[in-house]
Parts: C-alpha cells; structure tokens; sequence
C-alpha cells in the first residue's frame, strides 16, 4: 500500500503545483485581462454575422430604421432576439432625425447610407449589489473588423432612463464603424419594469417572468406596506430608476468605468492573438468616453473619478451636468445662478401650461396640440391665480406671469419655441416625478405624493396592462414614463385615480395633477434633496484630460446656462490653464433631434448629432496623430427657408483660432477668471 500512498502524495504535490503556477500567471497578468471583482454572473455572448443581424443596427436597413418595424412574428410572444430589434429601433428612432431631408446618412452619419452592417460579438452582464439585486447592466460589442495592432475602445452609457441598448445609434454606430470596439452601461436607470398586481418583471434580455430581484432586471422589494398599496391601488407599475432606493445618478461614474474596465477584460479574453504575448492595456489601446444627456453626465462623472487612466479622452452632447446648489458664475460680465433639473422641472410643470398660452411664445405645434389642451391649460392658469402664485386680470396677464415665473428660475428665451410641446408631452411631469423619487432614495411603497404608474383606458382609469403592451416594453419604451401607453396617475383624483390628463380637483376642474405637483415643488425645496443635489454635484476635475462638451444654444430641457456654460466655469476653477476641455455650442441645436420629424420645427432647429460626431472625428484625430483641439466656439446655423426644404450641410467645427475670427458664422468663446464669454 505504501507505493499508492506515495503516488497520491505526488499527485497531490503536482496539482498544488499547478494551482500555484495559475494563481501566479493571474497575479502576472496586468489588471486589464483580469477577470473584474464585478463579473460574478457569466458573460453572455452573442455572434451577428452582419447579415441577418449586426452590432450597429440589429440587421435593420436604414429604410427600416425609418420605417414602422415589422412585428413579432408571435406578438404576444417576442423573443429575446426580436426585442433587442425593437430596442435598437426603438432607441434610433427617438433620439435621431433620420430622415434624408435632415441630413441623416447625406450631411452627417454618412456611414449609415451604405447600410454597412457590421458583423462581431456582443457581450452582456449584469452589476448587483450586495444585495444580489442588479444595479446595472454592461455590454460590450467587438466588430470583426477590431483591429488589434492599432486597437481603440470607446466607453459609453445610455441616455435618459433608457436601456442598455439606448446608446447603439447616437454612439455606437460610430464607434463601430470605425473598427472600434464599445463598452457600454444602461448606468442602472434602464428599462426595468415591474407589474405588481401580476408580479411579473422583465428578464435582463425583456422578457417578462414571475421572478424574484435576482433573477429580474428591476423587482420592488416586498414589504407589508407594499401589499396594502398593491390592495388599494391595483395594476400599478414600479421602474428602476425611480423606484429602486438607491439614489442611482450617484453611481453612473462608477458604471460607466466598470464598462470600461469589462471592455478591457473581453478584448482580452476572447479577442487577443495568442500568439502574441502582448495584452490590451491602457498603455497601447485607445479608450474614449462619449455619450449624450444623461449618459453624457455619466461620462462626465467617470473621467472625474478616473483616476486610474480607464478613459484617455471624453466627448460628450447636452450633458445633464450636476452641479453644487444655487451654484454662481459670471457668464458675459452678468452673474448666473443655476438650478438643477428636477427644481427646474418642477417649476415648468407648475408654470408651463399656463405660460403657453402667452402670444408672446411662439409655437409652431399649436395647431396639432393645442385642441387638445385648451381646457387644461387654462384651467392652471385660473387655479395658479386663486393659489396666489400669479397675478392678472385675464388669461394673456395670467399666461405672462406664469411666463415670467419659469424665466425667474432659467428658462432662456431659446426655449419658448418648445414650452407649448413640453407641457403637451408631459416632459417636467415625467421628470419631477421620476427624479423626485430617485433623488430621495424612495420605493413604490413610498406612494410620494399619491403618486403612480398605470397602463389606463381611454378615460384614464388604471387597467391591468395588455399582454402585447407588457411583453414588448423592453423594445418599445424610453424607461422613463410616459412611455408606451403607460402614465403617471394622480391617485387622489376627485373621481378616483386617473392619468393627469384626465386628474380632477376636489372641485371636479381638471387640474393636470396640480395639487400633487405642488407636494413635489416641497419634496425637492426640502433639506434632504438639497443635500442630494450637492452629493451629486460635479467636482470639476477632469485631471488634464482632452474633453469636448457639444451643446444645443435652443436646449430647452438641458439649458446651456444652467449647465454646460456652467461647467466650463468650474473646470476653470478646477484645473485652470491645465484644462483641455473645448466647448461647441451651436445656436438652432436642441435636446431632442427627433423632433425634426414634425416638419414645422424643421424651420427653427437643426440637428445636432451631426455635430456630436464631427466632435468625435476631431477627438479621434487628436488622439491618433496629435491634431490640436479646436478653440471653444458658438456657431451660428442658417435656417432652412421652408419645412420642405433639404438640408444639404451643416457648418463645420473651426479648428483654430485663425479659422473661427475668418468665419462670420463662428463666435469665440472664452473661458477665464472673469468667467465665460461668448463674443456677439
């Protein structure tokens, strides 16, 4: 027996032998091709061949991403495959103007034209938190084409509360087309949805299961309270941005470098030659962070964390920056205090339809909106007046002074043209409430301010959500409601719980939800948001990084004033003459390209993501061959003459100083210790 004895012990030495030497290859690898703390669930994987399916528009031609998607073939069943087709167009449609008359694929995006699809691998994993809950979710596309001698990888994160396919056409095509590989994060906001009555909940892919919070992408955690609420209020909804309890926007920073660092380990694991000893790393492989809106304030808030060198340069359009309370800076030799968006919001929410009835507020929607809303409107201007919160002796006095309420807390006159749509779409409705909640960290028990989220019928009444509805969400919605027939319900409706539209006050007036409104006006003037806004609020401190900041001068929801111009003031403070950050401005950009698609905006606005990506293109040939960043600048666009006219070109980006003083289109901007300058 002796010999067995022996021969145990010797295969014992030898696999202890082993275990040291993988436990010594993994501590020799660099930090870039090891598996991140993060990544406990596996990684999915995917292979598009770039004909039946692709990584930049789901296998959908550019005709078909203008067009009305074909259905499921079962649609009461849509399989995983066919909800990530209705995501991407969903996501390209709502964020873009694709129409040939607007340039799309002929003055800018000229990539899309050829209907490229572009083959590679997608990657998914979910982020828990300690809990096991998801936080948020990661992807990482690889085209076929990655070339891996002159490697690139670019770090984005989703716009609005959007899902984590919600950045594949303002970025992603792009990026892909370029030959580089993306890493991106829904930032934790994204399309999560849960039925209560149902208990039913939307799997990390959309498709919708009884499930627990491990297994879900978003599920309410339950609770006696939540029962009694679910008993009362029946077929509501929770989200997971403003439902989830974690006060999410403080971690889309955190997200978007775990993105990164993913990005980093795939290319790695199953996209280096291993014939070469070489790894990607951050020293040989270029990494760019871009994103818009809400995804370009995660970017903003990455490369701020960043201190371990995970992003080499960001470019970023309409970024939702966070800035300290009442923050002050001097913006042409006035001083400008700013407010965040949810204090904005709520204001316009109180004020806006009221003030759209002012003459002096152009709207070129009126037509199609205004039929709809004149009851309601000037019923908040009536019931404003009896509050006490503005004065007049008729509607048009009364529809100045709201005017002059919202102007008081920053609305520019840019964004008149937009105030009648906002109010019509329930924009600062959707905001105030969604960002009232996550900013206090609530969940649906909480009920803030009689407050939910309901399908409803055509008199506004919560039903139970159609199977169709339900099944397709993933695909069909922004993740932030309003959104696929799904509402905000005011639940102490004088009869009974109804959709804003339909809300009545104790006096039977419809009221658009005002009373609940005014509950959230004190929500966000309280002690405890403040303290939110200033957790949240942005250092500065972008380390030296190249930075360009693309913004609309027309952005009625994110106002260049209380935001972008803002942060050019406290990155001076922060880094000074160290700072690389350019600002573009330009004049006719607003925040939503897809508004172009009503033919009547077509003569006030101009699209903007044609600019985002001349943006991109001059950062990536500063990376790549040193180009100089362009100086900061307004441009100045030209109108098209009528709605049906085309529109052939848009100005370029001036890439110096000897270029922007010779274009009369182009205005310098300055940024110093007096604070920011536009020059007239």
């Amino acid at each position: 027996m002796q010999p067995m004895i022996s021969i145990s012990l010797l295969s014992l030495a030898v696999a202890l032998a082993a275990c040291t030497d993988n436990a010594k290859k993994e501590i020799d690898l660099p930090l870039e091709a090891k598996k991140p703390s993060f990544a406990i669930d596996q990684i999915s994987e995917l292979q598009v061949d770039g004909i039946n399916d692709d990584l930049v528009s789901a296998g959908l031609t550019l005709n078909q991403l203008r067009t009305k998607l074909a259905p499921a073939e079962d649609s009461a069943n849509p399989t995983a495959s066919e909800l990530r087709r209705g995501a991407y167009h969903q996501n390209y449609q709502s964020l873009l103007a694709l129409a040939e008359q607007d340039g799309y694929g002929q003055a800018y995006a000229q990539a899309m034209q050829t209907d490229n699809l572009v083959a590679g691998s997608e990657y998914l994993l979910p982020v828990r938190y300690s809990d096991h809950s998801i936080a948020a979710m990661l992807m990482v596309q690889v085209p076929t084409h990655f070339d891996g001698k002159n490697p690139c990888l670019v770090v984005t994160a989703s716009s609005g509360s959007r899902g984590i396919y919600g950045a594949v056409g303002v970025v992603g095509a792009w990026a892909l087309h370029q030959g580089c590989a993306v890493a991106s994060t829904d930032k934790g906001t994204g399309t999560g949805f849960h039925w209560l009555t149902e208990n039913l909940a939307q799997s990390t892919t959309g498709q919708v299961k009884t499930g627990s919070a491990i297994d879900s992408h978003f599920h309410a955690k339950g609770s006696s309270k939540l029962d009694a609420l679910i008993d009362q209020y029946p077929h509501r909804i929770a989200t997971k941005h403003a439902h989830s309890g974690k006060k999410i926007e403080q971690e889309w920073g955190q997200f978007t470098l775990q993105a990164a660092q993913l990005g980093f380990y795939v290319l790695n694991q199953y996209h280096r030659d291993k014939q070469q000893a070489g790894y990607f790393t951050r020293a040989n492989t270029l990494t760019l962070g871009a994103a818009i809106s809400n995804g370009g304030a995660a970017v903003l808030q990455a490369a701020e964390l960043d201190q371990d060198g995970w992003l080499d340069a960001i470019v970023v359009s309409e970024p939702n920056v966070f800035l300290p309370s009442n923050f002050s800076y001097r913006l042409n030799g006035a001083t400008k205090t700013t407010r965040s968006l949810p204090h904005r919001a709520i204001e316009y929410a109180l004020y806006g339809a009221c003030a759209s009835l002012a003459e002096t507020v152009d709207s070129p929607l009126s037509a199609m909106q205004l039929p709809y809303f004149t009851g309601h409107f000037a019923n908040r201007c009536e019931q404003l007046k009896n509050l006490g919160l503005i004065q007049g002796e008729d509607q048009q006095a009364l529809a100045q002074a709201a005017l002059v309420k919202m102007q008081q807390v920053g609305l520019a006159p840019e964004a008149h043209t937009l105030l009648m749509t906002s109010s019509a779409i329930g924009l600062w409705e959707s905001i105030a409430v969604n960002y009232t909640n996550s900013y206090l960290g609530s969940s649906v028990e909480d009920h803030l301010c009689q407050l939910s989220y309901a399908f409803v019928d055509q008199t506004g009444q919560p039903i139970a959500t159609p199977e169709a509805v339900r099944n397709h969400l993933f695909a069909s919605s922004s993740g932030i409601i309003p959104t696929s027939g799904l509402h905000i319900i005011n639940d102490q409706s004088q009869e009974g719980p109804r959709s804003l539209y339909f809300s009545k006050n104790q006096a039977g007036q419809l009221d658009y939800g005002l009373t609940n409104m005014l509950c959230l006006k004190q929500a966000i003037n309280s002690p405890d948001f403040d303290a939110q806004v200033n957790q949240l609020a942005f250092s500065g401190d972008l380390h030296g990084k190249p930075a360009l900041i693309v913004q609309g001068g027309s952005d009625n929801l994110i106002d260049p004033s209380q935001h972008s111009r803002a942060y050019l003031d406290l990155n001076y403070h922060a880094e000074g003459n160290k700072s690389q950050l350019r600002y573009i401005e330009v004049d006719r950009g607003q925040h939503f390209d897809a508004f172009l698609n009503y033919p009547p905006l077509r003569t006030y606005y101009t699209p903007l993501h044609g600019f985002f990506e001349q943006a991109l293109d001059i950062m990536l040939a500063h990376l790549n061959s040193a180009k100089p960043l362009p100086p900061s600048q307004r441009i100045l666009t030209e109108p098209l003459d009528d709605m049906n006219q085309s529109l052939a070109k848009q100005p370029d980006i001036a890439l110096n100083g000897a270029s922007l003083n010779g274009l009369r289109s182009h205005r310098a901007i300055t940024i110093d210790k007096s604070g920011v300058t536009i020059s007239e």
